[in-house]
């Protein structure tokens, strides 16, 4: 550490020794020195008490005390008290000078900590300086190794402090103020960065007199992701002298609104996630000089890089909290979530179980309606039938011609409520169908229906060889395909018309379509035509109840599959479906050729 002005007090009772000891240090241009002169040794002390100097040019004898009566008095001082009631000072360096030598007394004041010993007779310009030089090397040495016990000792408690927190706010606040007090600064902060290099003042110590700049958004353009890089691999930045130190003139704008005048600014770098990558630059560490400007000592720089080492790792060390923290409020919060679920869970098996007991119980009454409406309406309906058969057969002879369409009305009449009873009595069935699974080739389903089905030799019946082989409910398949082709042969215009059954597969379902040439739906029709007891063809209406199609959509829906209509008036309607596939569906395409009926 190099010393400027050092105070130096000369206590000599000679006028013409004090005014040598004056012209050589003013000569000596390696330092610069503030001269004190005592006459009296008493003096002396009262100015020590006053001002404590660096270097004393002691005359051993002196006409009130001699040497070694001024360095007892003065360790006494000493011993008082400095800035503080507890502080005991540092003895200032003493050269003693003598008129002429003695060996005894030059051991005696080494012993009492004396730096030198001269004699006054052999005092030249030469050893006189010498001498100084050599004291003030040594008080240079002392004061440096002091300046680092003293600033590492700080270090170590401002670290102390700054960790016993896991708060992050507390820590920065601390951290800021023990820099702030340490290195008489106007002004220290720590600015934190966003992912977009702008960032916030989220801390802050500052003297009243000047400018908070306590959370305010700085949005500094001239700071790129090059200076960014710059400060992650450790670069810091000292500027004593704003005006002076190259700055752009956004960049010096931006600090005179904030009254700065000088500043020390040092990298706050995170702990990477992996060890091969550059720190993370979580924020900088900064101290302003607002007053004037300053020059900076590396001291100074060392100590607040220390600083910001500490910090970055107290950082690191809330953040890991602040994730453990979040990380058990989320599992809390997933606990409370089980456990409402569970709650949740069990009123709804309560529910369930109180639903599913009343579900049986009105099963029943459906299965008891069922049996009875399979019974008591069909044996009437039949009694009915059978009477006006026999009348009409009975009264062949006598009645009229209109009497007798009366009666095959009336046959027909019941045929179709008996067909209306019949279809929905099944439509009631089909949510308890049995969802047992068999093997099903669909080809040989369909060849199967058609077979039964009434097709005049005119009627050309397509079937694709790409029907697959389906684990499936066959009892709905059957009904579905049944529903579909019978109402394409039973409502075509023509005798001559065709109808294809195809089947494409789509992901993991089949999409099966069956088409005609019939004389189409319009499509004014296609949202209700799935409806209940909903029929838009005229075509044999006495036996067509409106429950077929309702039926066909129901099953598609309880497979878990969907049902479309397209249709164009006179060129034919297609109904398309899905059917899920299983694992165990054989491959389309593995069938024999196309066979057609017609």
């Amino acid at each position: 550490m190099i010393l400027n002005n050092i105070k130096v007090l000369v206590v000599d009772d000679s006028p013409e020794d004090r005014q040598i000891y004056q012209r050589y240090l003013l000569k000596d241009k390696t330092k610069s020195y503030v001269l004190y002169f005592c006459h009296y040794a008493k003096e002396g002390l009262e100015l020590c008490q006053a001002e404590w100097p660096d270097l004393i040019i002691l005359d051993f004898l002196l006409p009130d005390l001699n040497g070694i009566q001024f360095i007892e008095a003065l360790t006494a001082i000493a011993a008082v008290g400095g800035a503080s009631p507890l502080e005991t000072r540092r003895l200032p360096a003493i050269l003693v000078l003598t008129g002429q030598g003695n060996e005894e007394i030059a051991v005696t004041l080494m012993k009492q900590g004396v730096e030198d010993y001269l004699t006054k007779n052999n005092l030249t310009e030469r050893n006189f300086q010498a001498t100084i030089q050599r004291i003030v090397s040594k008080l240079e040495l002392r004061k440096s190794l002091e300046i680092q016990q003293k600033w590492q000792q700080v270090v170590s408690e401002a670290a102390l402090r700054v960790r016993r927190s896991l708060i992050l706010s507390e820590m920065l606040t601390t951290a800021v103020a023990e820099i702030k007090q340490f290195l008489k600064c106007d002004r220290t902060i720590v600015y934190q960065f966003d992912s977009n290099w702008v960032g916030n003042i989220v801390a802050e110590a500052v003297d009243p007199q000047w400018r908070s700049a306590l959370d305010a958004q700085i949005v500094d353009t001239c700071f790129t992701e090059t200076k960014a890089l710059q400060y992650q691999r450790g670069r810091q930045l000292t500027i004593a002298d704003i005006d002076r130190a190259g700055l752009s003139e956004c960049h010096v704008q931006l600090l005179k609104d904030f009254q700065v005048r000088a500043m020390l600014v040092v990298p706050i770098l995170v702990t990477p996630e992996e060890p091969t990558e550059l720190p993370r630059l979580w924020g900088l560490l900064i101290c302003h000089q607002c007053q004037a400007p300053r020059e900076w000592s590396d001291a100074a720089s060392k100590f607040l890089d220390q600083l910001a080492v500490q910090l970055a790792i107290a950082i690191y060390q809330a953040e890991l909290v602040q994730k453990l923290d979040r990380e058990l409020a989320q599992r809390a919060q997933i606990e409370q979530d089980l456990r409402d679920r569970t709650q949740q869970q069990e009123w709804l098996i309560q529910r369930l179980g109180k639903t599913t007991s009343q579900l049986e119980q009105r099963n029943q009454d459906l299965d008891s309606f069922v049996a009875i409406a399979s019974h008591d309406l069909r044996a009437p309906l039949r009694a009915v039938r059978n009477l006006a058969t026999w009348l009409g057969e009975d009264l062949v002879d006598v009645i009229t011609a209109d009497a007798q369409q009366q009666f095959d009305v009336l046959i027909l009449r019941v045929i179709q409520m008996e067909a209306l009873l019949n279809d929905l009595l099944e439509y009631a069935r089909l949510g308890r169908l049995s969802d047992r699974e068999t093997m099903v080739d669909v080809r040989d389903l369909v060849t199967d229906i058609v077979r039964e089905l009434e097709v005049t030799p005119e009627f050309t019946i397509s079937i694709s060889p790409e029907l697959p082989i389906l684990s499936t409910n066959r009892t709905a398949l059957d009904q579905i395909f049944t529903n579909l082709i019978g109402n394409a042969i039973k409502h075509h215009p023509r005798r001559d018309g065709k109808v294809e059954i195809t089947c494409t597969r789509q992901g993991d379902v089949d999409r099966f379509e069956v088409l005609d040439d019939g004389a189409g739906i319009d499509p004014k029709h296609h949202q209700a035509i799935f409806e209940i007891f909903t029929t838009f063809n005229q075509v044999d209406s006495t036996t067509s109840t409106g429950v077929g199609l309702a039926i066909v959509k129901k099953l598609v829906e309880l497979q878990g599959g969907t049902i479309s209509i397209s249709s164009v008036i006179g060129q034919g309607t297609k109904f398309s479906f899905t059917w899920p596939s299983t694992k165990e569906n054989l491959a389309l395409g593995s069938f024999s050729p196309d066979n057609s009926f017609g």
